[in-house]
C-alpha cells in the first residue's frame, strides 16, 4: 500500500499512485501493473495532510422550524411506491410505519447497477488476486491446480490480441522464456495461445527491483559487484542460447523472497536461433529504454546482437556505483568515489564504445573482470575498518532535486 505521507506520481497507464520517494527526476519507476514510467518531480502529488480528529456533530434541531422536512408526495405516488407494514409487525416492533421500496423499484435498482463483471478463467489455474494492469494487459496472481504452485499470469488484452504485431511480440516473449533455463531468469510455467485472449504463466517474483535496492546507501560495494557479476552470467547464459534481451535496466532485475536475482521482461528480446519468425525486427524500428539503449539499437534494432546488451550492462554498472547515469562526458568512477579500483573505470570505458567492434565483446568477459576486482576487494576487507570506502558505499549520495 502506498504511504500517503510520501511523494507519489500517477502511473500513466493504469492511473495508480506510485511511491517515488527513492527516485530522482529522469529515472524510471515501476508500477504494480508492470509498466515503467519516467519520474518527474513537477508531476508529483504532495504528501497527504495528516488526518484530523472528526469534528463534533451539531446538535439536533429542537425548534420545529429548524427540523428537516421531506418533500410532499401525492397520494397516487405513495400508493404506487410504498408498501405498508402489517399492523401486527408494527405493534411487535413498537415503531412508526416506515416506507418500503416496492418490488418493482427493487428490480429497477438491480437492472441499473447490473451484476459484477465475471472474473477471467484460466484452465488449470485458480485466481487469487489481480496484481495490476499494464499497457499489454493484466497480470494476475494464481495457484496452479496441479501442484499448488503460486504463479503470475500475464494475459494479453482482448483489443491488443487483434493486433498481429502485438500478438507476435507476446508469443516471442514466451518463446524466449521457453528457450532459457537458468535460476537467474524468471521461469515459464505454462501458456495457452489457443485461448482468446492468450496468456502465459510464469514464476511469481514480487520482490524489490535492483533500482530500489541500489538506492540504499548501506548496500556495500562488494555486494553490488557480486550482484552485477551474477547479472552478467545470467546474460551470458541467454546469449549462449541465442536470446538477446534488448531492454536491460535496473527495473527489469528483481529479487525474490530469498534474495535471489531474477531477470524479467523478455518482451523485446531477439531470438537468433529457433523459429525464424522471431529472428528479425522491422528495419529502423526503435524499441527499448533510451537511457540504456546502445547506439546501434537507436538506428536499426534489427542489427542488435549480444554486444548491445554489453553496452546496457556498462550503463548499469556505472549507475550501480555512482548513483547516476553516465551522460555525455561523464566523470570516471574513481573521481566520484576516491578509493575505487581503477579497473572499474577501464571496464566502463570498454563497454561504452559506440563502435561495437571495438567494444567489450561478451557478458561472460565482463563477469570475469568484475570477479577479479571482487577478489582483490574481498582479500583486503579483513585489513580495513568495517566502514571503509572499500566496504561501504559512503560516498554514494542521491543527487538533490
Amino acid at each position: 500500500m502506498v504511504d500517503p505521507q510520501r511523494p507519489q506520481q500517477q502511473c500513466p497507464i493504469c492511473g495508480q499512485w506510485v511511491d517515488v520517494s527513492v527516485y530522482v527526476t529522469g529515472q524510471r519507476a515501476r508500477c504494480r501493473c508492470g509498466i515503467h514510467f519516467e519520474v518527474r518531480r513537477d508531476e508529483l502529488r504532495p504528501p497527504a495532510p495528516r488526518p484530523r480528529p472528526p469534528a463534533m456533530a451539531p446538535p439536533l434541531a429542537e425548534h420545529p422550524s429548524e427540523a428537516l422536512t421531506l418533500p410532499e408526495t401525492s397520494p397516487e405516488t405513495a400508493s404506487a411506491n410504498v408498501v405498508p407494514l402489517p399492523p401486527l409487525a408494527l405493534a411487535a416492533e413498537g415503531a412508526q410505519p416506515q416506507p418500503r421500496i416496492a418490488p418493482q423499484q427493487q428490480q429497477q435498482v438491480q437492472r441499473t447497477t447490473g451484476p459484477a463483471a465475471p472474473l477471467p478463467t484460466f484452465q488449470g489455474y485458480a485466481l487469487i488476486e489481480r496484481l495490476g494492469q499494464g499497457g499489454m494487459g493484466e497480470v494476475w496472481k494464481a495457484r496452479r491446480q496441479s501442484d499448488g504452485l503460486i504463479v503470475a499470469i500475464k494475459v494479453l488484452s482482448a483489443e491488443l490480441a487483434k493486433d498481429h504485431s502485438l500478438l507476435f511480440r507476446f508469443e516471442k516473449e514466451v518463446a524466449a522464456l521457453a528457450t532459457l533455463d537458468h535460476p537467474g531468469i524468471v521461469k515459464l510455467v505454462g501458456h495457452d495461445f489457443q485461448r482468446r485472449p492468450p496468456f502465459f504463466a510464469m514464476e511469481l517474483c514480487d520482490g524489490e527491483t535492483l533500482r530500489e535496492r541500489m538506492s540504499n546507501a548501506a548496500f556495500a560495494i562488494a555486494d553490488r559487484l557480486t550482484v552485477f557479476s551474477e547479472l552478467c552470467r545470467v546474460l551470458a547464459h541467454a546469449h549462449e542460447r541465442g536470446v538477446i534481451h534488448r531492454d536491460l535496466k535496473p527495473d527489469n532485475v528483481l529479487f525474490d523472497a530469498k534474495g535471489h536475482l531474477k531477470l524479467i521482461d523478455f518482451g523485446l528480446a531477439t531470438l537468433i536461433n529457433g523459429d525464424p519468425r522471431f529472428q528479425l525486427t522491422q528495419t529502423a524500428m526503435t524499441m527499448g529504454t533510451v537511457d540504456y539503449m546502445p547506439p546501434e539499437q537507436r538506428t536499426d534494432a534489427r542489427s542488435v546482437d549480444a554486444r548491445g546488451d554489453v553496452w546496457s550492462l556498462g550503463i548499469i554498472l556505472y549507475e550501480l556505483l555512482a548513483g547516476t547515469l553516465p551522460v555525455g562526458h561523464f566523470k570516471p568512477l574513481t573521481e566520484r568515489m576516491p578509493g575505487l579500483d581503477p579497473r572499474l573505470d577501464q571496464l566502463v570505458r570498454a563497454t561504452l564504445v559506440a563502435d561495437r567492434e571495438a567494444r567489450l565483446q561478451s557478458a561472460a568477459e565482463m563477469a570475469r573482470q568484475i570477479d577479479l576486482v571482487r577478489g582483490q576487494l574481498e582479500a583486503g576487507r579483513a585489513d580495513r575498518p568495517a566502514d571503509s570506502t572499500h566496504s561501504r558505499l559512503l560516498f554514494w549520495r542521491r543527487p538533490k532535486v
